[in-house]
């Protein structure tokens, strides 16, 4: 006799069977090599090493082997004067960072200059990498 319990226990069986014969026989895929670059560019927030110096995370990037940086408000953002913001810029760059995001930016005052200045920052920082 075939109950539906029977019905449904073949048909799991079934397709557990077809599942595991899938990848059983399926062709191993080949990875990239560490050197390959990946189509993938995977960032990093400044954020995630926050207690640590600039040359410290740098470091760490290339142990992650992560050259794309989000400049987060924690490190090297506004305000910065301009000898440490061009600092910041030359120590990423000669890292083979590239910045591509600078974190969030709050706009508290309704001034076109002090706007104007944050536009400003984004722009020198995004076009150091």
């Amino acid at each position: 006799m075939f109950s539906r319990r029977n019905f449904v226990r073949t048909g799991a069986v079934g397709a557990a069977a077809f599942a595991a014969s899938a990848s059983v026989f399926a062709p191993a895929e080949q990875r990239p090599s560490v050197d390959q670059a990946s189509p993938i560019r995977l960032g990093l927030a400044s954020y995630t090493f926050r207690n640590f110096s600039r040359a410290q995370t740098i470091g760490f990037m290339k142990q992650l082997n992560v050259f794309e940086l989000n400049a987060k408000d924690v490190r090297d953002h506004l305000p910065t004067d301009p000898q440490e913001e061009a600092a910041a810029l030359a120590d990423y760059a000669s890292a083979g960072i590239r910045l591509h995001a600078a974190g969030t930016i709050y706009f508290e005052k309704d001034e076109d200059a002090d706007i104007r200045a944050k536009f400003e920052y984004c722009k020198r920082g995004l076009s150091c990498g």
